[in-house]
């Protein structure tokens, strides 16, 4: 599934010298500590070593800029990184590091609602939530080589109602202090609850100690009432563009077609897209399979072609439905196209053999 928990975050503390308060002793010791902070660093490691790290220095630093308006008293604390994952999640580790899904960057459509996502994760370090729960990050490590992080990161979306409202509040502080509209907060939980029913995930099963996404929807909704600020639409768009391809990418891999279908459902939303959108709407209508979309795929090609002549793949794609709906020349046509255009390609040999295979069915 797309969707594994929404704002799956870790164990929580703020340290001395790190911008924030010192523990009372009687609550956590110094070795206490240490070893949070080992586990934290190890489970860092873990994800670097298992190549889970989407590098993008561009839309790293934008997101790290972002974080430091929210919370400018935590800039040597807090880093960003990008998860390299379809699931829409974001967590903080005790340390500092915070991750932000690759789904997740995809699906939003502004800086402010991105902001808000980060300025939730953010108002849980601050808060110091979950204290108690040090075993977590442990179960995660050790987990992990078991599991994978994938799974082994659900042991971490354990927080209560009340600590998540109180992340939402402190959040939507920091979102207004820093100038962005709140009302941008609400759009992206709308979004999020929609892929909830796209998949038909059942909250009480993922989501057992997570407020009802809706409560979400309407709590942010009474909070911004009168409020506006800062969008961002369109820069946050042009930056994410080379992401948003990799998470369509991404998705048709893993046989995730209704991701790509969900965010490019509307002309709207295809408009501002990358025009490599196209071709990835296409491909997801192949995947599907209903009895129109052989049509629905044909036409997003075509689009592609259209506005990428120079794009590869759509020709190969377009010469594959013209190969198996038996429009032999109409195939041809495409293989030769996208072999000229890409005679370097990995998918060259089968695309060749596709050629040499129909070109004999041709009259000459």
């Amino acid at each position: 599934m797309r969707i594994r928990a929404i704002y799956c975050c870790f164990l929580l503390l703020v340290l001395p010298g790190q911008g924030g308060a010192a523990f009372a002793s009687e609550t956590l010791f110094d070795d206490e500590i240490s070893r949070v902070l080992y586990r934290a660093n190890e489970t860092d490691d873990e994800i670097a070593n298992a190549d889970r790290i989407y590098n993008d220095n561009k839309v790293t630093l934008y997101l790290k800029a972002i974080m430091d308006k929210l919370y400018p008293e935590y800039t040597e604390v807090f880093r960003i990184r990008i998860y390299l994952s379809t699931e829409i999640n974001a967590f903080v580790l005790p340390n500092g590091s915070v991750y932000v899904n690759l789904g997740l960057l995809a699906t939003a459509g502004s800086e402010a609602q991105i902001a808000s996502i980060l300025s939730h994760e953010g108002a849980h370090y601050v808060q110091n939530h979950q204290l108690q729960k040090q075993q977590n990050l442990k179960d995660v490590v050790s987990g992990a080589e078991f599991f994978g992080f994938e799974r082994s990161l659900t042991y971490l979306s354990d927080y209560s109602i009340e600590l998540e409202l109180e992340a939402d509040n402190l959040g939507f502080d920091r979102l207004v202090n820093a100038g962005y509209d709140p009302n941008e907060a609400v759009k992206m939980f709308k979004t999020i609850a929609d892929e909830i029913k796209l998949y038909d995930i059942k909250e009480r099963n993922l989501y057992s100690t997570h407020p009802k996404i809706m409560e979400r929807v309407h709590h942010f909704a009474e909070l911004s009432r009168g409020h506006s600020g800062f969008v961002g639409k369109e820069a946050y768009l042009s930056k994410t563009s080379d992401l948003r391809v990799k998470d369509y990418d991404l998705s048709l891999s893993k046989y995730r077609f209704k991701s790509v279908l969900f965010a490019l459902k509307s002309k709207n939303q295809i408009a501002q897209a990358p025009l490599e959108a196209w071709f990835y709407l296409g491909e997801a209508y192949r995947q599907r399979g209903e009895p129109s979309d052989k049509a629905n795929a044909e036409s997003a090609y075509l689009r592609a072609i259209e506005l990428l002549p120079d794009f590869a793949p759509s020709y190969a794609a377009l010469g594959v439905l013209y190969m198996k709906n038996n429009e032999y020349p109409k195939a041809l046509t495409q293989f030769e196209k996208y072999l000229t255009l890409s005679p370097d390609s990995q998918n060259n040999a089968y695309i060749r053999q596709y050629y040499n295979d129909i070109k004999g069915k041709v009259s000459p």
